[in-house]
């Protein structure tokens, strides 16, 4: 994997979940309409400390300590 598509993919997510919780398949797809593989979204997330909520319906992904989440 290329580091700027990791960086890239990084500042992508970053702004997306900078307001608060987004369900993770609309973030998915959101990253994979923007050229952001899986593999690399999944680095990403690690790289931002991402967690999951279980709604019950749903999961939310948010970045852990984010004053939004």
């Amino acid at each position: 994997m290329d580091k700027k598509q990791l960086e890239y993919a990084i500042n992508v997510l970053t702004e997306y979940l900078s307001d608060g919780p987004k369900q993770y398949d609309i973030t998915k797809k959101h990253c994979s309409d923007l050229g952001i593989k899986r593999s690399v979204l999944k680095q990403a997330r690690q790289a931002l400390n991402v967690k999951t909520i279980n709604t019950g319906s749903t999961w939310l992904w948010y970045i852990y300590g984010d004053k939004n989440a």
